[in-house]
């Protein structure tokens, strides 16, 4: 399905002199704030030159098209957010697996991420178009502090380690979760009669942590072979 992008008429923007760098960077910040006040189906390439002040073929040298735009802006940003949280979980000495939790689905609930996330599925691009996340090594970093998390866990109720294998399946249960949870949890709730709130939030990540903490208990403790 096609996406019809209306350019807003604005007063364009008087161009300066600038590195490469400066340039490229303009143009990602510029278009991040027009992605959160309107919105990517509203924006096009047009609106994002004219909010940097350059010209529509520099950003499209950069970024070659408007779907490599908004990756590399919700890279980047995604980045920035994944890295930050990963510090305040560094900085913890014991976190609870709600703590976790709710730091991974705030990370999923930011507004850029959310509506971008909705561009791609709306749009059916979804089969097409890998929405960015964070880079590889903020990845490694997130896999670690996890593996070590359950660890402790299991260690302090005197059961073995979880395997790689059964933490995998864990980071990928919450990041499906908590980013499927932030697009639909208003029409969700809205659905069932409520408004989406903190309390609700804080209901379903509860659940899922001790659900996630069942299920390691639970493969730990399986026959050897036994897929769990």
């Amino acid at each position: 399905m096609a996406s019809k992008r209306k350019s807003v008429q604005e007063p364009e923007r008087v161009r300066r002199r600038r590195s490469p760098e400066e340039a490229r960077g303009e143009i990602l910040a510029a278009a991040e704030r027009l992605f959160l006040e309107r919105g990517p189906d509203q924006v096009g390439l047009v609106d994002v030159a004219r909010e940097a002040g350059v010209s529509h073929a520099l950003v499209s040298h950069y970024f070659k098209t408007y779907e490599g735009l908004v990756e590399t802006v919700v890279y980047q940003h995604i980045g920035k957010l994944a890295v930050a949280m990963l510090e305040r979980l560094g900085a913890a000495e014991a976190l609870e697996t709600r703590e976790l939790l709710r730091e991974v689905f705030a990370l999923h609930d930011d507004p850029l991420f959310v509506r971008v996330g909705l561009w791609v599925l709306l749009l059916t691009r979804a089969e097409r178009w890998s929405l960015s996340g964070p880079p590889d090594d903020v990845v490694m970093r997130a896999g670690e502090l996890v593996t070590r998390h359950f660890v402790r866990v299991n260690q302090s109720r005197g059961l073995p380690p979880p395997s790689p294998e059964q933490v995998q399946h864990v980071i990928s249960l919450v990041a499906v979760t908590a980013h499927g949870y932030a697009l639909s949890k208003h029409a969700l709730r809205a659905s069932q009669g409520q408004l989406a709130s903190p309390q609700q939030d804080e209901i379903f990540i509860e659940q899922l942590a001790r659900m996630i903490e069942a299920y390691l208990a639970d493969a730990v403790r399986a026959a050897p072979g036994e897929v769990r």
